[in-house]
């Protein structure tokens, strides 16, 4: 081998380990992190629970004492068109006197651009009458009902003020298989980035007023108990699922 031979393929070899080490340190994780922040709010104010009075679409004021409700069959779907389902995923997104969850944590998403999510409100057939506990799925959360198998799917309670000024319940506990809703949400650019350098979180704003007038409007005077299957529970299903949830920020950490 001469020596043109020889310079020719040390720098050929040369080459071959600079990219080879350029791959290694421009390549990101397989996978990333995304955490789903749930905002309750009234018209764009936080949720303060029991001092603060609101009023809804019908002029009823309320206060609200507890809020809750199960977060299932999580999916991502990229901007290619595919999707990512998260298997066995339920959970329990709360705001009560006692106890705050107000965030979902979901290791090991592929990497991606990811242009949508959506997720159900409540808890599909299969695991709704399961004695297996997966995820959140525990009676012990006051979310499970004491007169029949299944789980609530969303619980809010409160007060409200009566034409007589005087006080009443709102006691909304919706439930059954025909309840069960998804919604839908699109990225406000278009775009949610996952990667394993760093930690995407979604922060979903959850308008309460909203489960009020979004498809039917609901007047506490003749609406303030729901605690059973049936048509009432379905038209408050249809008002959270149609527009008290949107996309409120994407933020890259």
């Amino acid at each position: 081998m001469n020596l043109l031979q020889k310079l020719s393929s040390t720098l050929f070899i040369g080459l071959l380990v600079f990219l080879s080490s350029c791959s290694k340190d421009d390549s990101s994780p397989a996978t990333g992190e995304l955490v789903l922040t749930f905002l309750h709010e009234v018209n764009g104010q936080p949720l303060v629970l029991n001092e603060q009075a609101f009023t809804n679409a019908a002029g009823n004021v309320y206060r609200v004492e507890k809020l809750k409700y199960y977060v299932s069959n999580i999916e991502l779907t990229k901007t290619d068109g595919s999707a990512v389902k998260i298997e066995d995923g339920y959970f329990l997104i709360e705001q009560t006197g006692l106890d705050s969850r107000l965030s979902i944590s979901l290791p090991n998403i592929p990497s991606a651009t990811y242009s949508s999510l959506s997720f159900a409100i409540g808890v599909d057939s299969a695991r709704n009458f399961s004695t297996e506990m997966v995820g959140d799925l525990n009676p012990n959360n006051d979310m499970a009902w004491n007169w029949v198998s299944g789980y609530k799917f969303f619980m809010l309670e409160g007060k409200f003020t009566t034409p007589t000024q005087a006080t009443g319940a709102i006691v909304y506990h919706v439930g059954g298989n025909s309840s069960l809703r998804r919604v839908s949400l699109s990225a406000p650019a278009g775009e949610i980035r996952v990667n394993g350098n760093q930690l995407t979180e979604l922060g979903i704003g959850a308008d309460v007023n909203r489960l009020f007038d979004t498809q039917y409007t609901i007047d506490l005077n003749n609406l303030n108990a729901v605690m059973q299957p049936g048509d009432d529970a379905n038209q408050i299903a249809d008002n959270y699922a149609a527009g008290m949830f949107s996309l409120h920020h994407v933020h890259i950490k």
